[in-house]
């Protein structure tokens, strides 16, 4: 007669379960604390609030609460993997491995899903005893809990294989809940160092292979009406939870495989040695790597290949250390530089960081030389010297993509180092929205005194119908009764300036008659990029200011301020018709 085959040991599940108890009861208490305990002191002043703290406990308590939590429940009921004695007694019981995973398996899980179930029961009898009916808020924190609790633990049991020693387990956990979305944003360095015109937009999709980072960015919480919130992000939610319930049967292959004389190692299973030396090797080499060349060049290389080479140099010093650091840590010994062999692995990642760095130095993608074509552009949005406007006139994205151009040819005097002072340099951020749904952006430092147009297109661009309606509109609409306060500041000489108070009927009359006539003829509420002579004989040293102020339900307020030119005729007029001298900044003293 055949014996049927145990996948579960009862011994081994009571006793870990009774050994560990502290773990469930510490955690099962904290939830007790933020659930069930805070609807008491919320139920009792502000029901409404009820759904809305028991939501924001899942992406503020539980994002640090359920991996703690995880981690500590692996660590622990596979605690007698990182002791050789241990080891060798769970080797010799007469229980299968399988038996012995699954069996601790569930004594490190079921406990904290009876936690949370607990906490779900408890809140849910408060709820009950304040007349509340929450059940839907709480619905939602135990499914997002629970998937979280799963996904957490198969990641942490996963760890527990891989390594041998008890203070490795938890280090290796948090790096396999940030690693890819790290190793994107360290990777990111490069282009923005090396790529003429980068902007990033973060790690993308390195971020959804990284649990730690993706759900704190995607777990919010949202009010809808009637006093309705909701949990968002249940897609990556049940995903993850998935993939830690598919990372158990992955984990109970590498523990029937696991030699038990592992213990102790960082690393335990094998395959795994060379690429734990390889991600060390690039970490080391991105991290490292920066360092060493920003402490002696600065953040802003320039010079083309030879900066490049010396980066790379850095990168590859980075990497040795890490590479090497790796050895020690894998071999339990300093002794790793003999063997010729092992400077293999350091050759490959420097040669993959001298690929990465001269990729963005040559422009091997045509990331640079990237201009999107007027047809495919529905809008663009320009930032510059610290004025941003969106743009969707056909005449004024031309402009846009001229000034791009335009900025794309003068790359090296924009890169030179008196582009990268600040006080040498306009800030410009072109952002387009194209016709497909896809973007595009591109940042750039634009040399002041350089010989390239782009600051003058810009000027145009700016100062343009479109661009001075939207730099110049307002939120509250310019009536009787809206103007809170309006005045004039002049500077009639050399001493202190002058200030002129408006009454409303005044301050009505200036805007509507004289200031809005000029900026539809585009001779006020001008733009300068080249502060030159020019600038200086053509703006007057007076500014006019006018504080806009309503109220509805809410207060709401707002301001207008402008400076008038030579050529802005009706408002010169009008101010000088009040007793207001106008002079330019020319006239005042200032120069360029």
């Amino acid at each position: 007669m055949k014996c049927a085959t145990s996948f579960f040991d009862r011994g081994v599940f009571i006793k870990s379960v009774l050994r560990f108890w502290p773990i469930w009861a510490i955690y099962a208490f904290v939830w007790m604390l933020v659930l069930p305990a805070s609807l008491i002191d919320v139920l009792a002043r502000a029901p409404s609030d009820a759904a809305r703290i028991v939501l924001q406990s899942v992406e503020i308590t539980a994002a640090w609460l359920c991996p703690l939590a995880a981690c500590g429940a692996a660590m622990a009921v596979f605690s007698h993997m990182y002791s050789e004695r241990s080891a060798g007694f769970f080797a010799a019981l007469p229980v299968r491995r399988e038996a012995l995973f699954v069996s601790l398996c569930a004594a490190g899980l079921l406990p904290l899903l009876g936690a949370n179930l607990l906490a779900f029961a408890a809140a849910l009898a408060v709820e009950a005893l304040f007349g509340a009916t929450g059940i839907a808020a709480l619905g939602q924190w135990l499914g997002a809990v629970t998937l979280m609790t799963l996904c957490y633990f198969g990641i942490a049991v996963l760890c527990a294989q891989l390594t041998g020693h008890l203070v490795v387990m938890p280090i290796l956990f948090i790096v396999l809940g940030v690693v890819a979305s790290s190793l994107g944003n360290m990777a990111l360095v490069v282009p923005d160092m090396f790529c003429y015109g980068y902007v990033s937009n973060g790690a993308g999709i390195a971020d959804l292979f990284s649990p730690f980072v993706c759900m704190m960015l995607k777990l919010t919480v949202e009010y809808r009406e009637n006093e309705v919130y909701a949990l968002n992000g249940w897609p990556y939610l049940i995903a993850y939870g998935l993939v830690g319930i598919a990372l158990l049967p992955v984990s109970m292959a590498l523990y029937k495989r696991r030699n038990m004389e592992s213990a102790g190692d960082v690393v335990a299973i094998g395959p795994v040695k060379p690429a734990f030396k390889y991600i060390c090797g690039m970490a080391a080499a991105f991290i490292l790597g920066n360092l060493f060349y920003t402490v002696p060049f600065g953040t802003s290389p320039e010079g083309g290949a030879g900066q490049a080479i010396i980066y790379s140099i850095c990168m590859a010093a980075g990497a040795f250390v890490g590479c090497f650091g790796a050895d020690m840590l894998l071999n339990k010994s300093f002794g790793v530089f003999g063997r010729p062999r092992r400077y293999i692995g350091w050759g490959v990642v420097s040669l993959l960081c001298l690929a990465i760095v001269f990729t963005c130095e040559l422009d091997v993608t045509g990331y640079e030389d990237r201009v999107p074509e007027s047809s495919e552009v529905q809008s663009v949005r320009v930032s510059a010297g610290g004025v941003t406007v969106n743009f969707y006139e056909e005449d004024s994205i031309a402009l846009a993509i001229e000034a791009h151009e335009s900025a794309v040819e003068a790359k090296s005097e924009n890169e030179s180092d008196e582009a990268y002072s600040s006080a040498s340099a306009t800030h410009l951020n072109i952002d387009y929205t194209l016709r497909g749904g896809g973007e595009l952006a591109r940042e750039y430092r634009v040399a002041y005194n350089g010989a390239a147009d782009t600051l003058d297109i810009l000027e145009e661009l700016m100062n343009s119908r479109e661009g001075i309606e939207a730099r110049k509109s307002l939120s509250i609409p310019v009536t009787v009764n809206t103007v809170e306060e309006a005045r004039v500041v002049f500077s009639p000489d050399a001493l202190e300036p002058e200030l002129v108070q408006l009454t409303v009927e005044e301050a009505m009359e200036l805007y509507r008659d004289c200031i809005l006539p000029d900026m539809r003829d585009g001779t006020i509420g001008i733009v300068w990029y080249r502060m030159d002579d020019d600038y200086y004989n053509s703006v007057y040293d007076c500014r006019i200011e006018i504080d806009l102020k309503r109220s509805y339900n809410l207060p709401v307020s707002d301001s207008f301020y402008t400076v008038p030119t030579i050529w802005s005729e009706r408002t010169n007029e009008w101010l000088t018709e009040h007793g207001i001298e106008l002079k330019t900044l020319a006239e005042s003293g200032e120069t360029a």
